[in-house]
């Protein structure tokens, strides 16, 4: 195989692979901010709607071959930080998703640390190697642009509300607990009105969101209040416990039963009566007992 076609193939996979995680985290903003949180960088969340676009622009212009060499040195950049930040998260502070893809794909820290490496290695290679495929054309200025336009206006649009939580409250209101993945938690809970936490014990939004749960279970409003945590989380349970003290039994499912329904972000707050979900709340948007309004 000729470097050149080599070289167009390295660019087809690299831009593929970063149009797909900047698509896949434009359509959560809040979810990405959240990874970042998690990662131990909250003060550098504003730039969260910022990334995502970039990456989708970086992507669209390998694989329409616009300026390769400089777009490989952006792709190099960005991997490298973005290696170094989930290094220190998974080895400091447990964090196990490097949220590449957001909600959409969970890589487990050795494959996504593999892929990075690869791109990165495949971004050198263009750097040191690429040649010009062809010139450049008006219609790529175009294509991009209007990339660009959309991917900046659709991130900032959903820094307040993700389109995965329009969707799956859209998809799990009014539907039968027992019809979706997460059914055996109505076997285990005998209740006619409950609450039900989603969530994760490594999560700092998981915790920020704890005490409004606390909260629930003092009220009286609900017959009981539980807690479901993934069984991969189980580790990091006890720290959890000793320095949140919840007081809601919680309780631990398969996580491919929590995924099935919800996805992997977290937190997530299910009201259910009589077996129905009747309302669901997503990370920062899980209110007080009052102002839940069945």
């Amino acid at each position: 195989m000729s470097l050149k076609y080599f070289s167009r193939i390295a660019t087809l996979f690299i831009g593929a692979l970063f149009l797909l995680s900047g698509a896949t985290k434009i359509i959560d903003s809040n979810g990405f901010i959240n990874t970042l949180f998690q990662y131990g960088f909250g003060s550098f969340s504003y730039v969260a709607p910022l990334i995502s676009p970039v990456e989708v622009i970086l992507g669209v212009c390998l694989i329409l071959n616009y300026r390769v060499r400089r777009a490989t040195f952006f792709v190099f950049l960005l991997t490298f930080v973005f290696t170094v930040a989930f290094l220190f998260a998974h080895f400091v502070r447990g964090v196990e998703d490097c949220g590449c893809f957001g909600d959409w794909l969970q890589l487990s820290p050795t494959v996504a640390i593999i892929k990075n490496v690869l791109i990165m290695g495949g971004a050198l290679f263009l750097l040191l190697k690429s040649q010009t495929f062809a010139q450049t054309r008006n219609w790529q200025v175009i294509v991009i642009s209007v990339f660009a336009a959309f991917s900046f206006a659709l991130s900032g649009y959903t820094v307040d509300k993700s389109l995965s939580t329009v969707l799956s409250i859209n998809t799990l209101e009014g539907k039968k607990l027992n019809e979706t993945s997460l059914g055996v938690i109505s076997n285990k809970v005998k209740a006619k009105r409950y609450a039900c936490f989603v969530f994760s014990p490594s999560c700092t939004h998981c915790w920020n969101a704890t005490e409004n749960i606390k909260s629930m279970k003092e009220s009286g409003l609900y017959d009981n209040v539980i807690g479901v945590i993934a069984d991969s989380r189980r580790s990091s349970l006890e720290n959890y416990k000793k320095q949140m003290k919840p007081n809601f039994e919680i309780l631990t499912l398969k996580q491919e039963a929590i995924e099935g329904t919800l996805g992997m972000r977290v937190p997530k707050l299910l009201i259910i009566e009589n077996g129905v979900i009747t309302r669901l709340f997503q990370g920062d948007e899980i209110p007080c007992p009052q102002l839940i309004n069945d």
